[in-house]
């Protein structure tokens, strides 16, 4: 049967256009003769070919030739594997024996106690060495392989030791071909426990689970492992059916494997899932699995040891209803900061997480903790941008921004607003629940409540309907909590109150004291970003130009940051990070225009004179601008005096008053003119001989490379110097080494498989 071409624009034979529609090769042959396909023929061993191109075939039959071509290609795709231990494989292979050393003394016990052992059959001699060499090459497999989770490791050791890829003893590779994670787990902790007895196998031999068909079956595994992560929640029905369907191959027809029963298919499902859990949880559900199984052994504090060291801050919507300013009723959001040190924090109700936002809260913990070393935050762009970055800079505060989704980086946040979330205040008459299922009880008791209200009962609103409850209200209470309860409750991370241990700190704390240069450093951006553009008339902002002497030094055309102040007609100007003035705007605050021009005419007259004294010392020594210019044009008259004048064809003109004055002509002269000549003005005109015109001829565009050409030129080219070449005809002797090199190049191998 014939393999399919993977191009579109590649024409199809009539073998491949019969084995898409499903027909014979003589069926098809009738069809495109009584159809009158269009062809083209193509020279072949032993006569010639028709190829049909696939924009000429009839829609249907088109179709079916891509279908069955793509059915090829992803045949011949490589196996699938499981692509999370593909990964994890690839990365630990550099990894064989780096802690031999340190597990010496573990290797002694457990040959002593092999020899001290009595009693011991030889099977079960053998399984304690072999479960203590693997062991301890998973050991040093995973001390090689940091950073790795722990448990991430042992599914990728397990597949790497089926596929050989660990070196062991040839005894214990035999007795061991594989295992699987949950049994290499239960090995290593009785190894790591030094309780040797749990490694010896005292099972009699007789294995009552035996091999299935999907482990002696090593593509039928790997298929149903492959759908089982790709399609979570699969049913056992529809994976059977997809299992059948893999088992032959779409192009060929060729049988790759038998095809499972339904209950074989059942069974394995069932016990894959149930014995590669956390693996099955961590592919198709990642932030359940980082919740419920990601290990936490470790602290993200463990290397904090000064208070203010490192903060962190988020934000996140607030669980209560909050009246605005404009009477409508929304959810605030909270922007929170805490120390990490102390596990001190602080909250501000704002109605959007802005960047002004985030700078108040750090203006106040600034003023209330004093300057941290760290500072920790997310990647959104309230966190990311300009503005914060750049106070955060000026500060000297060094800004982390942990990975996208990975709340675990700054996890004392995390955990702080959901300690704020669930305190005392959920019993807030605004509340509106953590969830939707809490939130929908909520508006059903509001809701029955309002029912009895209309049918004229009396009802206490005040657990289900508030608002008076604004962000000033809530702000108060959160406050009187961090105070009253936080700092005082005693935290198990630190096993002492925020309160108690930011007290006993006893080393320094950089405080601001000028709390005017904070606030202005602080300051929000005029308008949407705070970039402005110098023009020769100042700064404009909000239809107003503000104006300094010191603005001059800057050159016309760039840009400045621009930052608001409480006073309208001043603003501050910065230029690369630096600051530059206060300008401002005369007509709102007063000042004599005319003293500031002068004063900016002379700052810009001494920057350019200084800026024209820096040029004159960066060109000393330059060609002169004249002297180049002549010499160019002398070099182009030159070159033109060498310049071949170009023909004409030059061609008679002729008209109707052209050949009434040469007959005229003739009548005066009294003769009959020269053949061919005209008479103008009684002088009879020679016939100007045509000038050939001298044209270049353009050069023949130069030939495709062999290399560079497809598969099917090359094999066009390769069938014609083949005819040539029998025909007795002498070829060139790179032609001859073509003829020979083609087919077994990867181009050619490709195209001749495809081709039949």
């Amino acid at each position: 049967m014939n393999a399919c071409l993977p191009a579109r624009s590649v024409p199809a034979t009539i073998a491949e256009i019969a084995q898409a529609l499903g027909t014979s090769k003589r069926t098809g042959e009738r069809r495109a003769d009584k159809e009158a396909w269009p062809f083209d023929e193509a020279a072949v061993r032993g006569g010639k070919q028709r190829l049909y191109p696939l924009a000429t075939l009839p829609a249907a039959v088109a179709k079916a030739v891509e279908r069955l071509r793509a059915a090829c290609d992803a045949v011949d795709n490589p196996k699938p594997e499981v692509r999370l231990l593909n990964a994890l494989s690839q990365t630990l292979r550099r990894l064989e024996d780096e802690d031999a050393a340190a597990l010496a003394d573990r290797q002694q016990r457990a040959e002593a106690f092999l020899k001290s052992a009595a009693g011991l059959s030889e099977r079960e001699a053998l399984s304690l060495k072999a479960h203590c060499e693997i062991a301890r090459a998973w050991a040093a497999w995973f001390k090689k392989n940091q950073p790795i989770k722990r448990s991430h490791f042992f599914p990728a050791f397990a597949a790497a030791w089926a596929r050989g890829e660990v070196a062991a003893d040839k005894a214990i590779r035999a007795a061991y071909p594989e295992f699987s994670p949950r049994s290499l787990i239960r090995w290593v902790t009785s190894y790591e426990r030094g309780d040797y007895a749990a490694l010896i196998d005292r099972r009699n031999g007789s294995d009552k689970k035996g091999k299935t068909v999907f482990s002696v079956t090593a593509l039928l595994g790997a298929y149903a492992k492959k759908i089982l992560i790709e399609r979570p929640g699969i049913k056992t029905e529809n994976l059977h059916a997809l299992l059948e369907t893999a088992s032959i191959n779409a192009g060929t027809g060729e049988v790759l494997f038998a095809a499972p029963s339904y209950w074989q298919v059942y069974r394995f499902q069932k016990a894959w899932i149930a014995e590669n859990s956390e693996l099955y949880l961590q592919q198709t559900n990642p932030d359940a699995w980082k919740n419920k199984a990601m290990v936490a052994y470790g602290s993200a504090a463990e290397d904090v040891l000064r208070l203010n060291q490192r903060w962190e801050m988020d934000a996140t919507p607030a669980d209560w209803l909050l009246l605005d300013a404009d009477g409508k009723k929304r959810r605030y959001t909270v922007s929170c900061v805490i120390d990490n040190y102390s596990r001190r924090a602080l909250v501000v109700v704002a109605p959007t997480p802005k960047t002004q936002t985030h700078c108040f809260a750090l203006r106040q913990a600034l003023l209330a903790w004093g300057v941290p070393e760290q500072i920790v935050t997310d990647n959104g762009n309230d966190y990311q941008s300009e503005h914060f970055r750049r106070v955060l800079g000026a500060l000297g505060i060094d800004h982390r921004t942990t990975a996208p989704f990975s709340g675990d980086e700054k996890p004392h946040i995390e955990r702080f607003i959901g300690t704020l979330n669930h305190s005392i205040l959920e019993t807030l008459p605004n509340f509106v629940g953590h969830n939707v299922a809490e939130r929908k009880a909520i508006e059903s008791r509001r809701s029955f409540a309002e029912r009895l209200a209309r049918k004229g009962e009396i009802v206490d609103f005040a657990e289900v309907v508030d608002g008076t409850c604004t962000g000033e209200f809530l702000q108060g209470r959160i406050n009187e909590w961090l105070a009253g309860i936080y700092e005082q409750r005693e935290h198990g991370g630190i096993d002492a109150t925020p309160f108690a241990r930011a007290a006993a700190w006893a080393g320094e704390v950089r405080r601001i004291r000028d709390v005017r240069s904070l606030d202005l450093l602080l300051a929000r951006p005029a308008g949407n970003n705070g970039r402005r553009t110098v023009q020769k008339k100042g700064v404009l902002l909000d239809g107003a130009w503000f104006i300094a002497p010191a603005l001059a030094r800057i050159d016309v055309g760039n840009e400045v940051d621009v930052f608001e102040t409480e006073d309208l007609g001043r603003i501050i100007v910065h230029h690369e990070g630096e600051f530059v003035c206060v300008a401002e705007c005369p007509e709102r605050t007063g000042v004599n225009r005319a003293e500031i021009a002068a004063m900016a005419s002379v700052e810009q007259k001494e920057r350019m004179k200084e800026a024209r004294r820096k040029l004159r010392e960066e060109t000393r020594g330059s060609p002169d601008v004249d002297e180049l210019v002549q010499r160019r044009l002398r070099e182009k008259a030159a070159a033109a005096g060498k310049l071949a004048q170009p023909g004409f064809a030059n061609v008679t003109h002729v008209s109707h008053g052209l050949e009434q004055a040469a007959r005229a002509g003739r009548a005066l002269e009294g003769r009959p003119p020269v053949a061919g000549s005209m008479v103008i003005g009684g002088v009879v005109m020679a016939p100007t001989p045509t000038a050939k015109a001298s044209v270049t001829p353009l050069p023949a565009p130069a030939a495709k490379v062999r290399s560079e050409r497809s598969a099917v030129e090359n094999h066009a080219e390769w069938l014609a110097l083949k005819a040539r070449q029998e025909s007795g005809e002498a070829l060139s002797e790179i032609d001859a080494r073509f003829i020979v090199s083609w087919p077994g190049s990867g181009q050619g191998k490709a195209y001749l498989r495809r081709a039949g």
